[in-house]
């Protein structure tokens, strides 16, 4: 570091700032805070809104419509705590979002201690903090974890859950009662959770799908408000997935189908790429902790292409669908969920071959309905916790048809229906990760690092029926 925080001057009667030449201010671990605050400002006459800036979150309204705030688990596990808030603030800072291993091979990350400018590991890994207002909820999670087992519950007056390095959890109650209700097991409940696993590194990466797309700084901040009857459709970019997703409050998915062919790859630059195009269920919300999907693969390696089918209920790992798929094969696949039962089936129409396969999961997702072209990640720990995005196969162009999604309830409907919203997304190999989901296991969980060298993927309009699109892949400039 150039210089501590005490060679910063701020003058309390001006706006003015003054620092030594070579010291930088970030102000990224206040903007998410700051913007979910004014736009929430903007959203007040609205009955219930809920305003998420990568994980940042503002809720209200004039209905006090309480809403579910899932605080996951870091080390993998089952999500943590369910709150219950109307309005106010929600933020959750942990030492895995972004860590890394430095130039000695020791565990790092992206919150210092002030007094060394040195990654801080003070025996907390994540603090989830509420608050009045988001801007505030996020300082008093740094400022919590930061201040240490010993002084982190006084940095949580409005409540929050802190974990701690071996494992366990404490919930923290609200000193004064807000428009709070935080379910718990009482003010001072500490959980034995799974051994830890900060720094443990496996030298073996594993590839995967990927749990949630990565949200761009252009699309930092998603907005959930009463939606009028027609259905609406917002643009966003992703450092993994192309393609579209559909989702809606209070919507819940019991079906995803497709089709598509199964696309070409050109490997004749010997790199080594890989992509994957697939439907699913769940696994895009903040607070997501599990996805259901299916689909194929299609991989270059020394300049020769190889081609599978995958299933994947996350967080387990990926298995083979046992079909052998090749280039043009006209592929048809689907995922239902009823409780905890899972039934995917994918049929190869072209060699008349079927997968079909009947799991129980124990964490499931039904929030969203995705068809996704996808540049998958290489993980590597003990629960793969540290990933980075691969460099996606040159596929050309890929059509998926058929799409559609089933509601819990009965309905069915293409991309564009009425009863749920839509979301295109563009992958943009340089995107770097904002948000959670993390992987696996939830909000502040560890980062993506973006795919050093990529191509991206842009989806077309949808067709009149709502159920047809194409995802173009193209280099990176």
């Amino acid at each position: 570091p150039h210089g501590g925080w005490h060679a910063v001057h701020v003058d309390p009667n001006g706006p003015t700032i003054v620092r030594p030449p070579g010291l930088a201010l970030d102000s990224g671990g206040l903007a998410k805070g700051l913007f979910a605050d004014l736009l929430g400002r903007a959203l007040g006459r609205h009955a219930s809104f809920a305003v998420d800036c990568a994980g940042d979150l503002l809720l209200g309204g004039t209905a006090g419509i309480g809403r579910r705030i899932v605080v996951a688990d870091p080390f993998g596990g089952e999500h943590l705590h369910v709150l219950e808030r109307a309005a106010g603030g929600v933020a959750t800072s942990g030492i895995g979002r972004r860590s890394w291993l430095d130039e000695d091979g020791r565990p790092a990350h992206h919150l210092l201690d002030p007094s060394t400018g040195r990654p801080a590991f003070t025996g907390i890994v994540q603090v989830t903090a509420l608050a009045p207002a988001a801007l505030e909820a996020e300082m008093r999670s740094k400022a919590a974890l930061l201040s240490g087992p010993a002084a982190a519950r006084d940095w949580l007056p409005d409540g929050g859950v802190i974990v701690y390095d071996d494992g366990t959890h404490e919930v923290v109650e609200a000193a004064v009662p807000r428009v709070l209700s935080a379910s718990s097991q009482g003010s001072d409940s500490r959980t034995r959770g799974p051994p830890p696993i900060l720094g443990a590194m496996s030298h073996l990466p594993r590839l995967r799908r990927r749990l949630g797309f990565l949200a761009a700084a252009g699309a930092l901040c998603a907005v959930a408000a009463p939606a009028a009857d027609a259905a609406t459709t917002t643009n966003t970019t992703s450092s993994n997935w192309a393609g579209y997703a559909v989702m809606r409050s209070g919507v819940r998915f019991k079906r995803v189908s497709a089709a598509w062919t199964a696309p070409t790859v050109d490997c004749s630059d010997g790199q080594r790429t890989w992509s994957a195009v697939w439907v699913g269920l769940g696994g895009y919300k903040t607070t997501s902790t599990a996805l259901e999907q299916l689909g194929t693969e299609a991989d270059c390696s020394s300049g020769k292409a190889t081609y599978s089918t995958w299933y994947e209920l996350v967080p387990s790992l990926p298995h083979s669908a046992k079909i052998t798929v090749h280039p043009g094969d006209w592929m048809t696949a689907s995922a239902t969920v009823s409780g905890h039962t899972v039934k995917l089936r994918m049929a190869d129409d072209t060699t008349k071959k079927v997968f079909t396969k009947t799991l129980h999961a124990s964490a499931i997702d039904t929030s969203s309905a995705e068809w996704i072209v996808e540049a998958p990640s290489a993980c590597s720990g003990s629960s793969g916790q540290f990933c980075q995005v691969m460099p996606l196969s040159d596929f050309g162009t890929t059509q998926l048809d058929k799409a559609q999604a089933e509601t819990a309830g009965g309905h069915t409907g293409t991309i564009s229906d009425a009863a749920w919203d839509s979301v295109a997304l563009t992958l943009a190999p340089d995107t770097q990760r904002f948000r959670g989901p993390g992987y696996p296991g939830g909000p502040g969980g560890p980062g993506d690092a973006p795919a050093a060298t990529s191509g991206g993927a842009t989806p077309s309009t949808l067709d009149p029926t709502g159920g047809i699109f194409s995802v173009n892949w193209a280099a990176s400039s």
